[in-house]
């Protein structure tokens, strides 16, 4: 989704070759890959061939996770940090994640049952369900190998944090500690956990809804949208995705597209989108009777 359809426009986001940390080149913000398209026109597949059809409904466990993997991507990925009721450490990563609303500001994390522990459930679960808190922890490329190093099978009471070589830092709502090597932190809160069985009737998903009761954003990656709202600058950031199989993958181009503007939508999104630009960058500046500050570039 575009960042016009969270309803701010991308600050203007430089990019440098390197970042502190990272052996990766930086995103690169360009314009969008077909400005000169208009209503209408064509954009067919540039493959040949024909369609394989998969259908998990019979589908053995082993190759529906085959799919689902490789096929819903790029998926953001939570590293989520959370603490027992005798006081461990937790730390693992969940790629079943993502927003689903912003007032309240909630949040879902698939959490499936551990074939490691004759479908037992994960520990990250456990302490939810023990404590109703934790805290999500956006993953960047200058830490990606230390992150990954969490998601082994370890047994409970195991600080994945202190075997990664990773720094907890206190939070301000929950008692679950934050990631100093993240830039951006989520505290929440537990709001329900929708239990969902396997086709035998077994225990297989819990599907965790939980509400962001604070954010942190580090100052590097802090930016601000024409009107003045805090927003994630992505280009610093350098958020890491998940894909098929042991695939990470970087964000590696940003490009704007906005919503189309009905009297110019027959133009093309070239057009609108500028206009949808202009329209944000007035009120920026009629806000306050000067325009917003924007990020320094990186």
């Amino acid at each position: 989704m575009s960042s016009q359809q969270n309803g701010h426009s991308n600050p203007d986001q430089g990019s440098s070759d390197k970042a502190a940390g990272s052996a990766l080149p930086a995103p690169v913000v360009t314009t969008m890959p077909h400005p000169t398209w208009t209503p209408g026109i064509k954009q067919p597949m540039p493959y040949t061939g024909t369609y394989e059809m998969f259908d998990p409904t019979v589908a053995p466990k082993p190759d529906c996770y085959a799919m689902v993997v490789s096929s819903f991507v790029p998926r953001p990925i939570a590293l989520v940090s959370s603490l027992s009721t005798e006081g461990h450490h937790n730390v693992a990563p969940f790629s079943y994640f993502n927003a689903v609303g912003h007032n309240p500001v909630n949040l879902t994390i698939g959490c499936n049952r551990s074939p490691s522990r004759q479908g037992g459930k994960k520990d990250t679960l456990i302490n939810i369900e023990e404590t109703g808190e934790f805290v999500v922890n956006i993953m960047s490329d200058w830490w990606v190998e230390a992150a990954n190093h969490t998601c082994g099978d370890y047994d409970r009471g195991v600080d994945e944090a202190a075997l990664s070589g990773l720094t907890l830092l206190p939070a301000e709502r929950v008692k679950a500690p934050r990631l100093a090597e993240s830039a951006v932190h989520m505290e929440c809160k537990l709001r329900q956990i929708v239990e969902v069985p396997a086709p035998d009737g077994t225990p297989s998903i819990a599907i965790v809804i939980a509400e962001v009761v604070m954010f942190h954003v580090h100052e590097a990656v802090a930016g601000r949208s024409p009107q003045g709202k805090l927003v994630v600058n992505t280009v610093p950031l350098r958020p890491i995705s998940r894909l098929g199989g042991t695939q990470y993958a970087t964000t590696g181009t940003i490009f704007d597209i906005g919503r189309p503007v009905m009297e110019e939508a027959h133009l093309g999104p070239a057009q609108y989108t500028a206009s949808y630009k202009a329209a944000l960058e007035k009120q920026g500046k009629d806000k306050d009777g000067e325009q917003d500050q924007q990020p320094q570039k990186q």
